[in-house]
């Protein structure tokens, strides 16, 4: 898994908020698992906002035989879920008009239609087991 670890400088961080048009509560409040069927929302760069819903899941094997778990995710309600650009979106569900964080879209198909995205956990998962470091998400601070 390719990830790496960066500092923000407080001063240049916009917080733990999201603005999604269907949802009054911005703020993130924590993780939860990414499901099937689940609905979920991103803000990308080059699509902006968009939405869909989670699928099955995808495994790929790389050459140094390290296996990998994406989920599909099929856009709802345009045609498509991401471009290039959006890569390393963070994807949201919300839960009782809360947003919560279920993964990162890593990857587009071709024409955009399905976004592939890893469940946060196993990001965190992968961190942790590479740095020995116990991995945490601070709970907002805005």
């Amino acid at each position: 898994m390719d990830w790496c670890c960066f500092e923000v400088e407080l001063d240049r961080y916009g917080g733990d908020e999201i603005d999604i048009h269907e949802i009054e509560e911005h703020t993130i409040k924590d993780i939860k698992c990414l499901e099937p069927g689940m609905k979920v929302y991103k803000r990308g760069r080059t699509t902006g906002e968009t939405s869909g819903n989670a699928n099955n899941c995808i495994l790929q094997t790389w050459e140094d035989q390290t296996v990998t778990t994406e989920i599909a995710v099929i856009p709802t309600e345009t045609r498509e879920f991401g471009r290039r650009g959006d890569s390393g979106s963070l994807v949201v569900t919300e839960v009782n008009r809360e947003l919560y964080r279920v993964g990162m879209l890593i990857a587009v198909s071709q024409t955009g239609v399905l976004g592939i995205v890893t469940p946060l956990q196993i990001i965190l998962d992968d961190v942790q087991a590479k740095t020995g470091e116990i991995i945490t998400i601070t709970k907002p601070f805005r």
